[in-house]
């Protein structure tokens, strides 16, 4: 469902890895779904392009991200787990600074260790339902798009209220000119009927 017919730009990011590609594509799918502009990372970034400034560029002209979290390296300490691809984990963090908790959600594999640092943030939990997936990501849409239009509102009402100021302020300075110069005629006034008097 798009509010307020606004058609969303939304990143989807995940590794190169072939089960995280799978899974950004049905992302796709389901962005496109819903009615909005999905965004794949294997369409915006060219092999020249330096990524962070890319990832960068990009948080200033989509509304929201969605990251693959899967099981894409194993690390072997005291135990084995599995990590995502530290590259995924930092967009994802630079798409958390720029745009904020509600613009960013994390598609999460059951397999898959997460940092602590990224509890908190919006998950959305693999499944092998593809309505309840489709029902999540609907949610998530249409919870920072309503997040959206209220910045959006509030831009408007300080944008509104700051040329309220400074009207007030040039309606001020124009009545202290009017004030000076009445009293400058006030003072001629009363000087010429003293020099009458005199």
């Amino acid at each position: 469902m798009i509010l307020g017919g606004k058609i969303l730009n939304i990143f989807i990011g995940s590794s190169s890895e072939k089960r995280s590609l799978d899974i950004a594509v049905k992302i796709a799918a389901k962005i496109e779904d819903c009615g909005h502009k999905p965004i794949l990372w294997t369409k915006y970034f060219n092999a020249s392009d330096i990524t962070l400034v890319k990832i960068m560029d990009l948080c200033q002209v989509v509304d929201g991200g969605i990251f693959v979290l899967a099981s894409d390296d194993e690390i072997i300490s005291n135990h084995s787990k599995f990590i995502t691809r530290d590259n995924v984990l930092i967009e994802a963090g630079i798409f958390l600074g720029s745009l904020g908790l509600s613009q960013v959600a994390l598609y999460k594999l059951p397999d898959v260790d997460i940092p602590s640092d990224f509890l908190g943030i919006t998950y959305i939990e693999d499944s092998d339902k593809e309505f309840n997936i489709q029902l999540a990501i609907s949610k998530w849409i249409d919870g920072f798009q309503k997040n959206i239009d209220k910045k959006r509102t509030t831009n408007m009402f300080l944008s509104q209220k700051h040329l309220d100021r400074l009207v007030f302020e040039e309606l001020i300075a124009s009545s202290n000119e009017e004030i000076m110069i009445s009293s400058f005629f006030m003072s001629i006034f009363s000087l010429s009927k003293e020099m009458e008097n005199a």
